[in-house]
């Protein structure tokens, strides 16, 4: 008679209510421990046999510490029940059960061939590949990009573009290339030529005349010598035009002190021009200042008149004459030095004080307007500022000051708040003090 097919052992490993292992075999034994050589390593049981091929069929060996149930005969028996007939019992071909040996627990089942229970997949983004890593949506837009940039220089070489004709001419342009600029045109001579006595205007004539040298009369063999000074009727030309402008002067004298405010001090004496002119004596020349216009009690009406009809009058009203001029009183700031006092970065007090400098007209402005109010208003105030990372100053107040002054010390801290330096502090913020010297300048 022939044996029948053989059978399998199917045994799933049981931890935490969870199956964590599935294992089958064809034949025995299938062994148990805390052995390396154990088929099931437990560290909490000595080495010893489970489960036993004989034959074609699997007989299971119980001990005092097996604990579980299994199914004989269509019915579920207690694995204590059979240890109290035998401590081996042959299993069905159908059979299945629970066994627990120590820490390990242990689901069996006998059937007459194997099945392969396919394992499951791995989420997509755990495997790993060259094509799973590729974002289709970006691939897409890197293919059309290239594709698109690609037919472009494709279009733009083999393109013919027409050539405009026409617009310049081949000698135009080689004109414009070639062509030497024109040189720059030549300045006037210096040279003044010598001037014709009897063509030059009086002030000329008389200008060469006092400032130039006599020169020596020429003379030709054909002819007696001739006198190269101007003639009588240019003396005659020159000394009207200076009669003229001696009336002019004598009208529009203003000097004070000077020879003719002297003589027509208190009017004119006669109506004679010339004796009015030989009465004028001194060496100031007279100015043409309003302000000193007939000082004194000379008198005057205020109306025009001719030079002849200069007489002495009742004063009319008298012209004050102006004090002396004051100079401005100017404010002056001394800037000292800049000394660090507090604070974690690093930075250059030189920077500061370059910023502070250009702030210079905004003190100057703070000091014009309080001296308005307080025109003795004078002394030394110490500034103290905080200098941020950013280049800004986030506080400033005055340590120090010798005269207070609160329109002063506020204006100041205002301008100080509005410093910017750069480059700004590195690290942190830092502290410095600034002194500042004011003082009116007589």
């Amino acid at each position: 008679m022939a044996s029948e097919t053989p059978s399998w052992l199917r045994i799933a490993i049981v931890r935490d209510d969870r199956i964590v292992d599935e294992r089958w075999y064809a034949d025995g034994p299938v062994t148990i421990g805390d052995d390396e050589r154990a088929t099931l390593v437990d560290a909490d049981v000595p080495l010893r046999t489970l489960f036993e091929s004989r034959g074609d069929r699997w007989v299971l060996h119980l001990g005092a510490d097996t604990e579980g149930r299994v199914g004989v005969g269509g019915q579920v028996v207690e694995l204590a029940t059979l240890l109290a007939v035998g401590a081996t019992h042959r299993l069905d071909r159908r059979a299945r059960g629970r066994v627990r040996v120590g820490s390990s627990t242990l689901l069996f089942e006998v059937t007459d061939r194997r099945v392969v229970t396919p394992r499951a997949p791995l989420p997509t983004g755990a495997i790993g590949g060259l094509f799973t890593q590729i974002d289709a949506r970006f691939t897409t837009f890197v293919v059309a990009s290239f594709t698109a940039f690609f037919g472009l220089v494709i279009f733009l070489e083999s393109a013919d573009f027409p050539i405009a004709t026409g617009r310049f001419s081949d000698e135009r342009i080689a004109r414009l290339v070639f062509s030497e600029p024109a040189p720059p045109p030549e300045p006037p001579p210096d040279d003044v030529s010598e001037v014709d006595p009897q063509t030059t205007t009086p002030e000329v004539t008389r200008h060469a005349t006092n400032t130039s040298t006599p020169r020596p009369t020429s003379r030709t063999d054909n002819g007696p010598a001739r006198d190269n000074g101007p003639s009588a009727e240019a003396r005659a030309r020159i000394a009207a035009d200076a009669m003229r402008n001696a009336e002019s002067l004598l009208l529009g004298a203003l000097g004070e002190g000077g020879a003719m405010a002297n003589v027509l001090l208190h009017g004119a004496p006669t109506a004679n021009a010339e004796e009015v002119l030989g009465d004028a004596s001194g060496v100031d020349r007279a100015i043409s200042a309003v302000s000193h216009l007939r000082a004194g009690d000379g008198g005057g009406s205020g109306e025009e008149g001719d030079l002849g009809n200069l007489r002495r009058q009742a004063p009319v009203a008298t012209i004050e004459t102006p004090g002396p001029a004051r100079e401005r009183v100017l404010p002056g700031i001394r800037l000292e030095r800049v000394e660090p006092v507090g604070g974690s970065g690093d930075f250059d007090p030189s920077v500061a004080a370059r910023a502070m400098r250009a702030r210079l007209s905004a003190f100057r402005r703070c000091y014009e307007t309080v001296l308005r109010r307080e025109p003795t208003l004078a002394g030394r105030w110490v500034v103290e500022l905080r200098i941020t990372e950013r280049g800004t100053v986030d506080r400033a107040a005055m340590v120090e000051r010798s005269t207070p002054s609160e329109a002063l010390e506020s204006c100041v801290l205002e301008a100080v708040r509005r410093v910017r330096v750069h480059p700004a502090p590195v690290g942190g913020d830092v502290e410095l003090q600034y002194p500042l010297v004011f003082a009116p300048q007589n």
